[in-house]
């Protein structure tokens, strides 16, 4: 684990936010068991570190660190039009909608572009494959 200034000693030891010191005790123990069995990107001085942040009075007013709900499963529903998940809101219109004349002119107006593009690249290929070069040192 490398920033130790923004990781939760919570997350660490896998316990919710607010844990007691006797909590977390029992998380370091747990945590310590599983590290040799599980691949985790933490180590034992990890835990260590972790576990002596709990003895800190302001741990819990510490805003340094990340928070995240260690006990839910991720899959909350968050009603539509909250905080969190507000509703679309439609704009008003600032232009004037387009008549066929005018969408079938900028059609037409691409499509050129888009030929031109075409001619100038193959141009390109055609100079690049077909004149010959000037031989070296001339």
């Amino acid at each position: 684990m490398s920033d130790r200034a923004r990781t939760s000693p919570y997350l660490v030891l896998g316990v919710e936010f607010g844990s007691s010191v006797k909590q977390a005790t029992r998380a370091f123990a747990k945590r310590q068991r599983e590290l040799a069995a599980l691949d985790l990107p933490i180590g034992a001085e990890d835990l260590t570190w972790a576990l002596s942040q709990f003895k800190r009075p302001d741990l819990r007013s510490d805003l340094s660190f990340l928070r995240a709900p260690v006990g839910s499963s991720g899959d909350v529903e968050v009603p539509e039009g909250s905080l969190f998940r507000p509703g679309p809101i439609r704009l008003p219109r600032t232009t004037e909608p387009m008549d066929d004349n005018r969408r079938t002119e900028l059609e037409c107006l691409r499509l050129r572009e888009v030929i031109a593009a075409f001619f100038d690249s193959a141009q390109l290929t055609h100079t690049a494959l077909y004149e010959p070069s000037s031989p070296e040192g001339e």
